[in-house]
């Protein structure tokens, strides 16, 4: 965060003013439960939390939550805790604008189980645990905050369904294509399908259909659950 009367919140080219973020009306449970539900799964697939926090803070549409993700991002790399962060960030707005402190009631119970999962090297537990509190649905939470279509989640629950009777990722691929009633989407299968076949991996096939297939989250889960040999788990953890 910057400093003086302009300062800004930032990370991958967004930016959000402090004037923004107060004026901002305070997080929907909904939405915090899609945002820890989707920090819960990348923590747990393996992703690295810098990458982690990234990855939610472009996600995230509430200026509050990206604050807090965007400056936990900026202390992760000077080596402070994600809990201790978000701490401090409500803090240091709480000096701008009483409003602060209504987050800080609708956000305290869960930035302390985090720093108790924190601490105890359950970080994902805690956030998984955050993310059912706040709602019973937390994975169709997670899917609104990313913006995904229903086509698409169907398609991942059958890809998951597939990964978990065993099934080879390219065959799985091939039937999900043949029976995909929209158009965009059996031509984007045809294309990572055609990758694979080539040497690619499905993280690299889904990045030429970035657009399409869930974007950077989607991508990133995928890429660790091939490097954890665990693809079938990931995909369990993410539809539900």
């Amino acid at each position: 965060m910057s400093s003086g009367s302009e300062r800004v919140f930032e990370m991958s080219g967004k930016r959000v003013s402090v004037a923004e973020v107060l004026i901002a009306a305070p997080p929907h449970e909904r939405e915090l439960a899609g945002m820890f539900k989707l920090l819960a799964v990348l923590v747990r697939a393996g992703v690295p939390i810098l990458e982690v926090l990234s990855l939610a803070a472009q996600s995230v549409r509430n200026p509050w939550l990206f604050a807090l993700l965007a400056k936990a991002h900026a202390d992760v790399r000077e080596g402070k805790g994600v809990a201790v962060s978000f701490r401090s960030t409500i803090d240091e707005l709480q000096m701008e604008q009483a409003r602060a402190f209504d987050v800080e009631a609708i956000l305290l119970p869960y930035i302390h189980l985090g720093d108790t999962g924190e601490n105890s090297g359950c970080l994902d537990d805690a956030w998984l645990r955050c993310a059912m509190l706040l709602d019973q649905n937390p994975g169709a939470r997670m899917a609104d905050l990313l913006n995904w279509s229903d086509s698409f989640v169907h398609f991942l629950r059958l890809l998951s369904a597939f990964q978990d009777m065993g099934e080879p990722i390219l065959r799985s691929l091939m039937i999900l294509q043949k029976s995909a009633a929209c158009a965009s989407m059996r031509h984007c299968l045809a294309n990572i399908i055609e990758s694979i076949e080539a040497g690619s991996t499905l993280s690299e096939g889904m990045i030429k259909c970035d657009g399409y297939f869930g974007g950077a989250v989607v991508i990133a889960l995928m890429k660790a659950g091939e490097a954890g040999g665990n693809l079938d788990a990931v995909l369990h953890r993410l539809v539900h």
